[in-house]
Order: C-alpha cells, then sequence, then structure tokens
C-alpha cells in the first residue's frame, strides 16, 4: 500500500474544514431568511409550476436553461401609524368629538402633562400640550392656549375671557388684547357636584375658539362684557353633554350651548363669526343652542353659517331684553335637529326686533339626506 505525502493529506482536510464552513453558512442564512420572511427576502416557488410567492419575482433571462431567472425584491416596510391633524374645514353636521379638540393629535387629557404655571396668566403667555387643572384667568390678554385640556376640580368660569371689575381697562369689559383658544378640550366632569358643573361657563368673554371640545358645564361659551373693541371668530368647534340645576327658575340654572349677551358694533366692521361649530344644548333648563339676547347691551354683525344646532327648546333663539336693540344678524346654510322636548318647540324664535336681516338655507338636519338637508326651515 501507498501513502499520501503531507502535502496531499493537508490539502484534502483543509478542503473538508472550508466545505463545513460553507453548509453550515448556507444553512444559518436560509434559517434567517426563512424566519424572517414576512418583512425580508423570500420566496417560494411551486415544484410543479413557475407560480413563485413572497418578495420575488420570477423573470425572463435567455442566457439560462428554461430563460427563467429568480429576482428578489426589496423587503416591504410598513411605516407606524400616524394620526394627522385635520385639514380642511368641516361642516357643523360633520363634527364628531373625535375629529375636532386632542383626539386628531394622538392627545387626551390623561396624556398630557399638568401644567405648574400661574392661573392668572401674564399678557403675551402662550400654553401648548398641558393638562391645566384650575380656571384660567386670562383677562390679560394676547394668549394662546392650544393642544391643552382645561380641566377646573371647581366651579367657575373655566376661562375668564373678559373683565368683569375695575382692575384692567377700567373698568368692565374685554381683555386687553385676544385670547385664541384652538385644538384643545374644556372640561367641566371634575366638579364635583352637579350644581357647580351647572353653575360653570366654559369660556366667559370673548375669546377665538378653534376645533376646541367643550363639554361637561351648563354653558359652553358665552360672550358678555365684550365691550366694542375686538372681532371675534368661533369655528368648528363641538359643544356638548351640558347640564343644569334646580327648576329653571329664580334659584336654578339655565343651559346655553352658545350664547351671546352683548356685542356693540353698529357702524363698525367689528364682527362675530359662528361657523361650522356642533352645538347641543340637551342638558335641561335649555335656553337653546344658539341663544342671542340683548341682556347687557346691544348685538349686531353677528352671522351663523354652516353649523348644526340641536337639543332642546328653540334651537335658534333671537330676543330683546328691556328693548335693547340689535341689527345685521345673519343666518346661513345652518342645520337644525328635531326637538328633544315633549311636546316639541319650533326649530327658530324671534322675540321683539326686526328679526334676521338674512335667513339663507337653513335646514331641519337628516343625515339620509344630501348634505343632511332636510326640510326647509322658514324665517321666523
Amino acid at each position: 500500500m501507498t501513502h499520501a505525502s503531507p502535502k496531499v493529506s493537508n490539502l484534502k482536510k483543509r478542503n473538508i474544514i472550508i466545505s463545513a464552513v460553507a453548509v453550515a453558512v448556507v444553512l444559518v442564512v436560509g434559517y434567517a431568511l426563512i424566519s424572517s420572511r414576512a418583512s425580508g427576502f423570500f420566496s417560494v416557488i411551486d415544484p410543479n409550476g413557475t407560480t413563485v410567492s413572497g418578495n420575488a419575482t420570477l423573470v425572463s433571462d435567455a442566457s439560462l436553461p428554461g430563460g427563467k431567472a429568480l429576482q428578489f425584491n426589496a423587503p416591504v416596510t410598513t411605516p407606524p401609524p400616524t394620526t394627522p391633524p385635520p385639514t380642511g374645514t368641516l361642516l357643523g353636521w360633520q363634527i364628531t368629538a373625535d375629529n375636532i379638540g386632542l383626539k386628531p393629535f394622538g392627545l387626551s387629557c390623561a396624556s398630557l402633562p399638568l401644567y405648574t404655571g400661574p392661573l392668572t396668566l401674564p399678557a403675551g403667555t402662550t400654553i401648548s400640550q398641558k393638562r391645566i387643572e384650575g380656571s384660567i384667568d386670562a383677562r390679560a390678554g394676547n394668549i394662546t392656549i392650544e393642544k391643552s385640556c382645561i380641566q377646573p376640580k371647581s366651579s367657575d368660569y373655566i376661562v375668564s375671557a373678559a373683565v368683569f371689575d375695575g382692575t384692567i381697562n377700567g373698568g368692565n369689559g374685554p381683555a386687553s388684547g385676544p385670547i385664541t383658544i384652538r385644538d384643545s378640550e374644556i372640561d367641566a366632569t371634575k366638579i364635583p357636584t352637579q350644581e357647580g358643573r351647572a353653575r360653570s361657563d366654559g369660556i366667559r368673554g370673548l375669546a377665538n375658539v378653534y376645533r376646541t371640545y367643550i363639554h361637561g358645564m351648563g354653558t359652553g361659551i358665552a360672550f358678555a362684557e365684550t365691550n366694542n373693541k375686538l372681532s371675534v371668530v368661533v369655528e368648528n368647534n363641538y359643544i356638548t353633554g351640558l347640564t343644569s340645576w334646580g327648576d329653571g327658575g329664580g334659584s336654578g340654572t339655565h343651559s346655553d350651548g352658545f350664547t351671546i349677551r352683548d356685542f356693540p358694533a353698529s357702524g363698525t366692521t367689528r364682527s362675530a363669526v359662528i361657523r361650522n361649530n356642533r352645538i347641543n344644548c340637551d342638558g335641561g333648563n335649555e335656553s337653546g343652542a344658539f341663544f342671542i339676547q340683548t341682556t347687557f347691551g346691544r348685538i349686531d354683525n353677528v352671522t351663523a353659517e354652516g353649523n348644526l344646532f340641536e337639543g332642546g327648546n328653540y334651537r335658534m333663539g333671537l330676543e330683546v331684553k328691556d328693548g335693547t336693540p340689535y341689527s345685521n344678524i345673519r343666518a346661513i346654510n345652518n342645520r337644525i335637529g328635531p326637538s328633544t322636548d315633549n311636546p316639541p318647540y319650533g326649530a327658530a324664535q324671534v322675540s321683539g326686533g326686526p328679526g334676521y336681516a338674512e335667513w339663507t338655507d337653513n335646514y331641519m338636519y337628516d343625515p339620509a339626506k344630501t348634505d343632511a338637508k332636510g326640510a326647509i326651515v322658514p324665517k321666523p
């Protein structure tokens, strides 16, 4: 018997080791590809045909037997879901508690960090993405609150946006500059008693309010002591879940969704625009979803457009108080929900004064109809 030389023996050993390593690498890579096939390069081929599934495609290649090659594609990755902020303008009857306020930004009252600053805000203050567990005094003006939750635990004007004493502006009147609240939530449900909630206003004074969810109090927004300086816009808000206390008499409370009690602007371009809101006043002792009364002074240049007004009593009310006049009140393309009272009230009412300067395209709300246009509401 002849023996191989030492060089040949070593070469064979080296080839065996290389082959073993190559097989191990193939097995490991193959296992990794199979186990990660949900997002990586993988393919399954039908042995009886040419069907391919997975992240691969059969392509033509004339240089190969059969004229086909297997081409692997890049893995498909899905980005994490995001909730974009609202785009465009919603009409009042398109608004829900999910598409305005904090939710479109993936926020909630519980998720926001606690605000620890002063509740009497200095002029020029901006508060963003905070939970405020008290009532805000914004009377200094030039104030912005955005993507925040105002959730007090005691009864009050939740946002004081006007002056009711002599400490600012020399007396009662609007704040010293504009106040803006947007993309936020004003929630009175943490106030411990029904009477306390019923005696609270979400906003009292004069403020621009956009895309805010307002609920749990007696009155959502009350424009009062507005003087004659600032114009205002209230747009794309949802006011609902209001409450009242007592029998609605002298010792009880009344509920308003949105109300104006003075807004003098006669002979000027000052205006109040109430546009594309959903306002539901159905908490008992209702004055109405949209209630204008000259309680503290004359009211001029108010336009209500694109809103949905729901709840009890007349959903739209326009009244003279103690002979104080109003002028240039306009209602355009609103929807009015059915009365929640038994017997039902009419949709709209005028008590004294000239009535609406314009009453155009106002309909009963009917979600089954195009653009929610039910029966037309005649001018009251």
